[in-house]
């Protein structure tokens, strides 16, 4: 249960108490505004925390009954999980910086990176909950890019209203290289609930660590984004898919 403490001597705690005693999470800042945040138990620094002394310095390390153990870099204090995700996602921010961030080519997991920004903080930054998010719970995402299944999954506000892909034909001179490397575009029309707006989602794959996953465009209807698609699908073959 996380509770407030203020001290006589001007102190104060704020966060996890069990059985009357600091353990947990939580964060002790002292009169003097040096800080403490991360683990405890029984009242003393037991875990993963950073420490800030009243010029700023800071600190990151484990510590162990209260005593300095080791330095480590900086982590996510709560479980990065799929839940922590969702419950953080800024969608605003979200939808502002897949835009913002549109193309017509890519070859980076952009919507994926504006994804965490739009979920970071203060506390736990872009790259912590990238550092966090371990190589098993990333391809159960990454699973869900193609057929934009990923944006149902992160947010109720986004709903899939269209998807259709095309694939660069197997040929005599390619036919060799096929499974592993040819040029194939999945688009998706995700309607956005909050703005209102039909979002044209890209996944662009070649040889996978070249594939890219991005915004394309936006519009006001469905029928609007299925033209486009449509028309871009038709660019794409007369282009002979060149990347």
């Amino acid at each position: 249960m996380k509770k407030l403490f203020k001290f006589p001597n001007g102190d104060k705690y704020e966060g996890d108490i069990k059985s009357g005693k600091r353990s947990g999470i939580g964060t002790y800042t002292w009169k003097d505004g040096s800080k403490y945040e991360g683990y405890w138990k029984n009242n003393k620094k037991h875990g993963y925390g950073e420490f800030k002394d009243k010029k700023g310095d800071k600190v990151t390390a484990i510590w162990k009954n209260g005593k300095f153990s080791e330095h480590v870099n900086k982590m996510a204090l709560e479980k990065i999980d799929l839940r922590y995700l969702k419950e953080n996602l800024n969608l605003k921010k979200f939808l502002k910086l897949i835009y913002k961030n549109k193309s017509r080519w890519g070859n980076d997991k952009s919507i994926f990176y504006d994804f965490l920004e739009a979920c970071s903080n203060k506390i736990n930054t872009e790259k912590m909950l990238n550092d966090a998010i371990n190589e098993k719970f990333y391809i159960s995402l990454e699973n869900k890019f193609i057929g934009g299944d990923f944006f149902e999954l992160i947010s109720d506000n986004f709903k899939i209203v269209y998807n259709k892909g095309v694939a660069e034909p197997k040929t005599k001179e390619n036919k060799y290289i096929y499974e592993m490397k040819h040029s194939s575009y999945d688009f998706t029309v995700v309607y956005s609930k909050v703005d209102k707006f039909f979002y044209i989602i890209t996944y662009q794959s070649w040889d996978y660590t070249n594939d890219g996953f991005y915004c394309r465009e936006k519009f006001k209807t469905k029928n609007e984004s299925i033209k486009y698609i449509k028309s871009e699908i038709k660019v794409i073959k007369k282009e002979n898919f060149v990347r």
